[in-house]
């Protein structure tokens, strides 16, 4: 929150919070999912389920919600935390819809508490109808392979490989070795940087080199 808010946005605020506690949040956590800050996240053995409730704007509120399979956990970077920093990202989704999980934002205002409870009502049913089934399904590796976010190239790589789709996979990843070269290629980049780019580069060269032949 900005410290130049004013003194009555921090009051909605709160009782937001309250409020979404009081129905998604104890869906949620009598559902298998443990909270912080209105960020959820429940481990199963493949992977875990994250769920964020997220205010963009002062007076508005979306849901974003991801699987995150045991399968792609070494793409990411930073390590795999029990809750994220900020800029994690969401392998997939991650916009809840009351018609389906998807990249276009939605969002439901937030107001006094007649506005709040409708547009929490509103969200909660979305999450049963929606979320939860959706978050099953990503369990599938086909359906997450389809799911997540194809302009992240060894991300989707790592999605087509644990389908065994090695060939798909391979080209992905040659796809991200040339961003990469190209990256450390560039004059005034940093040595320190050139070699953090070419150690991506070599561990990816060398998990295409263990890819079972199709």
């Amino acid at each position: 929150m900005s410290g130049n808010s004013r003194p009555q946005d921090h009051v909605l605020l709160d009782r937001f919070y309250q409020m979404a506690m009081g129905s998604l949040g104890a869906f949620l956590i009598n559902n298998g999912f443990t909270e912080q800050s209105l960020e959820f996240r429940r481990d199963h053995v493949t992977g875990f389920d994250r769920l964020e409730v997220m205010i963009p704007e002062r007076r508005r509120f979306s849901i974003l919600i991801s699987y995150y399979p045991n399968s792609v956990e070494w793409v990411f970077k930073t390590k795999i935390k029990p809750h994220f920093d900020p800029d994690f990202g969401y392998p997939c989704g991650p916009y809840l819809n009351p018609f389906r999980v998807d990249a276009r934002p939605r969002s439901w205002p937030i107001g006094d508490n007649g506005v709040t409870e409708k547009s929490l009502a509103e969200a909660l049913k979305a999450l049963k109808d929606v979320g939860l089934p959706w978050l099953s399904q990503s369990k599938d590796p086909s359906f997450f392979a389809e799911a997540v976010d194809k302009q992240i190239f060894d991300l989707y790589g790592a999605a087509l490989e644990a389908t065994g789709r090695f060939g798909e996979a391979t080209v992905q990843y040659l796809r991200k070795i040339e961003i990469l070269e190209r990256c450390r290629d560039i004059p005034r980049l940093a040595k320190a940087k050139q070699e953090e780019v070419q150690d991506q580069i070599d561990m990816l060269t060398r998990r295409i080199a263990n890819l079972p032949k199709e």
